[in-house]
C-alpha cells in the first residue's frame, strides 16, 4: 500500500513570476558582485625589514611632570569655561535690553517692570550690565515671562547675585532656572525666599543646583516648607556643595526628621560657615540635634536661632555644644522663651568659649541675681567676646551697675546694647563713670528712664551725652592706629543672613565724624558737636547736641579716677532724693 501511494504522488511544480525573475537577474549583475580591494595586500616595508634584521627600536613615551605649583600653573592650558575671553562676559547693557525685548516678542510675554529697571541706562549706552538682578515684588510671574528673564541671564556675564524672592516660582520655573545656573556659573548668590509652591520636584532642582554650581556661595530658601522627604533631598545637595551661607527661615523645621536631615547635611558640608534657621518653632527636642552640630567638626561660624521655642531644656543642650565648639563666632538666640535656668547655662558656656565674638540673647529673662553675677564674670573672664546684645531682658538697675563694674576690667568688649531694660539714673551714672577709664567700648546703647522732673531729665541726658562722647573717642582712637580683631566669616554673608553689618564697633554717624577729627585733623572734643538719638521708654525719640566738653564745670572733670562707680552712683541717687524739693540736680 505504501509503494502504491508513492507511485500515485505527482511531482511538485514551482512557478516563479516574471517580476521576481527580473529582480533576481538585476541582483546578480556584475556591478552588484563583490569587487576586489583596490590595494594589493601588504607585503612589508623597508622599516619592517630593518626591524626584522636589527630588532625593534625603543619607542617608549616619557611624560615630564611639573616640579612645583608655580610651574604647573604656568604650564596649564586654560579650558574653555575658565579662559579669560571677553566673549564669556556677555553683552553690553544696551545689547541685553534688545535681547530682552526680542525675547518678549518671541514668547509673546509682557515685560516685567523690575527687569526693565535693572536694564536701564545709568552712564551711557555701553554701560556694564548690573551684577544684581532682582525681581522681588513680581506677583506670580508667568512661565513665558520667566523664559524672557532667563534669556537675559544667560547673556549677562557680569551677574553675581539673583533675587527671585516672592515671585511665585513652580516646578517648571525651577527646571529652567537649574539650566541657567549650570550654564551661567558666575552667579554666587541666589534667593528663592517666599516661593512656597516649589514643591518636592522644585527641591530636586535645588539639589541639582547645589551639586553642580560650585561657585554658589549663598542660598536663601526662607518661606519654603520642608518636610522629611524634601529635607533629605536638600541634605544630599548640601553634602556635595561648596555653599558658605544657608538661610532657612520659616521653613517649618519643627519636626525632628526634617531638622535632623538639615543638621546632618550642614555637618557634612565642609565650606558652610553661616546658618540661619530662625522662626521655625524649634522646641527643646531640636536642641539635641543643634548640640550635635556644634560638637561636630563643622566650621560653622554663625548660627541664628532667633524666634524659636527652645526653652530652658533646649538652651541647656545648646550650651553644651557651645562650650565645646572652637569655630562659632556669632550666636543669636533672640525670642527663645528661656528664663533663669537657661540663661545661667548659656552664660556659663559663653564664659568657657574661646571663639565666641558676638552674642544676641534679647527678649529672654536675665533678671535674676545669679544672672547678674554670671554676666559680670563673663565680661571679666571671656577672652574674645566683643559684642553683647541684651535688649528687653528684664535687667534692673542693680544688674546694670554690676555690668558697669565689670567694664572697668574688660579689654575686649566693643559693644553693649541694654535697650528696653529698667536702668535708672544710678545705672547711667555708674556707666558714665566707668566709661572715663574704658578705652575699647565704641557703642553703649541705653534707654533714658522716664523722668517727669526737668532737672533730673537734664542730668540723665548729660550722662548719656558723656557716654556717647567717650564711645566716639574710643572709636576714633581705634581707627587712628590700633587695629581691631576681624571676624572670621565674610561681612557680606553675615549682613545678608542677619540683615545687619558685621562691624562690631559700629556706632552712630556722629561717632564716625568725630573719629576723623581725632585721627589728626583736630584733637578729640575740640569745638565738635555730636548729634545722637536718645530713645525714651515710651518709644519717642529726641535729637540732642553735645557742646564742647572743655566748657564743663571743673568740679565735674576732677572726679577721682580710682573711685568706685557703684558707691558714687548710690550716693548720687540718695543726694538726688534729698534735693528733690530744692530743684537741685545730680552731678556726675
Amino acid at each position: 500500500m505504501a509503494e502504491a501511494d508513492e507511485d500515485d504522488c505527482l511531482p511538485v511544480r514551482v512557478v516563479v513570476s516574471a517580476n521576481v525573475q527580473a529582480s533576481v537577474r538585476s541582483i546578480l549583475k556584475a556591478e552588484h558582485r563583490r569587487q576586489p580591494h583596490p590595494y594589493a595586500p601588504f607585503q612589508g616595508s623597508e622599516r619592517s625589514e630593518s626591524e626584522a634584521v636589527h630588532g625593534r627600536p625603543d619607542r617608549s613615551v616619557v611624560f615630564v611632570l611639573p616640579k612645583n605649583y608655580k610651574e604647573r600653573e604656568t604650564s596649564r592650558r586654560p579650558t574653555l569655561s575658565r579662559a579669560p575671553k571677553l566673549s564669556r562676559r556677555g553683552l553690553s547693557l544696551a545689547d541685553l535690553r534688545n535681547v530682552y525685548r526680542f525675547a518678549c516678542d518671541h514668547y509673546r510675554a509682557s515685560p516685567v517692570p523690575q527687569m526693565l529697571h535693572c536694564l536701564q541706562d545709568t552712564h551711557g549706552p555701553n554701560t556694564t550690565p548690573p551684577p544684581l538682578v532682582s525681581l522681588e515684588g513680581v506677583q506670580n510671574i508667568s512661565f513665558e515671562q520667566f523664559l524672557c528673564v532667563c534669556e537675559v541671564l544667560i547673556q549677562n556675564g557680569a551677574i553675581r547675585a539673583l533675587n527671585l524672592a516672592n515671585v511665585g516660582l513652580r516646578e517648571r520655573h525651577m527646571e529652567k532656572l537649574c539650566s541657567v545656573m549650570v550654564f551661567r556659573r558666575s552667579i554666587n548668590r541666589l534667593s528663592l525666599a517666599g516661593n512656597a509652591k516649589i514643591g518636592l520636584d522644585g527641591i530636586r532642582y535645588v539639589e541639582m543646583i547645589l551639586s553642580r554650581c560650585v561657585f554658589l556661595a549663598m542660598l536663601n530658601l526662607s518661606g519654603i516648607p520642608l518636610n522629611a522627604t524634601s529635607a533629605t533631598r536638600l541634605k544630599e545637595g548640601l553634602q556635595r556643595s561648596h555653599l558658605q551661607a544657608l538661610v532657612l527661615q520659616r521653613c517649618s523645621l519643627k519636626s525632628g526628621a526634617a531638622l535632623a536631615a538639615i543638621v546632618s547635611g550642614v555637618a557634612c558640608c565642609a565650606s558652610l560657615v553661616s546658618l540661619s534657621i530662625a522662626q521655625n518653632e524649634i522646641t527643646h527636642e531640636g536642641g539635641e540635634w543643634l548640640a550635635a552640630l556644634l560638637s561636630s567638626t563643622s566650621p560653622l561660624a554663625l548660627l541664628d536661632l532667633s524666634n524659636n521655642r527652645l526653652g530652658d531644656k533646649g538652651i541647656l543642650q545648646l550650651a553644651s555644644g557651645v562650650s565645646q565648639n572652637r569655630c562659632l563666632e556669632r550666636l543669636v538666640v533672640r525670642h527663645n522663651e528661656f528664663r533663669e535656668a537657661g540663661a545661667v547655662h548659656l552664660l556659663q558656656a559663653v564664659r568657657a568659649s574661646t571663639s565666641l565674638l558676638y552674642l544676641d540673647a534679647s527678649y529672654n529673662d536675665f533678671g535674676s541675681d545669679t544672672c547678674h553675677t554670671l554676666l559680670k564674670s563673663v565680661l571679666v573672664q571671656s577672652p574674645r567676646l566683643q559684642s553683647l546684645i541684651l535688649q528687653h531682658t528684664r535687667i534692673p538697675s542693680e544688674g546694670a551697675i554690676a555690668l558697669a563694674e565689670a567694664l572697668s576690667e574688660n579689654t575686649t568688649l566693643r559693644e553693649i546694647d541694654l535697650e528696653g531694660n529698667d536702668v535708672s539714673a544710678a545705672g547711667l551714672l555708674a556707666f558714665s563713670l566707668t566709661m572715663k577709664h574704658n578705652k575699647n567700648l565704641t557703642r553703649l546703647a541705653l534707654d533714658r528712664p522716664f523722668e517727669p522732673r526737668r532737672d533730673r531729665a537734664d542730668q540723665q541726658s548729660s550722662f548719656l551725652e558723656a557716654i556717647a562722647l567717650k564711645c566716639a573717642e574710643n572709636e576714633a582712637r581705634l581707627k587712628a592706629g590700633q587695629s581691631r580683631a576681624p571676624l572670621h566669616i565674610a561681612a557680606s554673608l553675615a549682613a545678608d543672613v542677619l540683615d545687619e553689618p558685621v562691624d562690631l564697633g559700629a556706632s552712630a554717624e556722629a561717632a564716625v565724624a568725630q573719629a576723623g577729627s581725632a585721627a589728626g585733623e583736630e584733637e578729640p572734643g575740640s569745638g565738635a558737636s555730636v548729634a545722637l538719638v536718645l530713645e525714651n521708654v515710651e518709644g519717642g525719640q529726641e535729637i540732642m547736641s553735645l557742646d564742647d566738653p572743655d566748657d564743663q564745670d571743673p568740679d565735674e572733670s576732677s572726679a577721682s579716677p580710682d573711685g568706685d562707680a557703684v558707691g558714687e552712683a548710690e550716693s548720687a541717687a540718695s543726694a538726688a532724693g534729698e534735693g528733690e524739693g530744692k530743684g537741685e540736680g545730680m552731678c556726675p
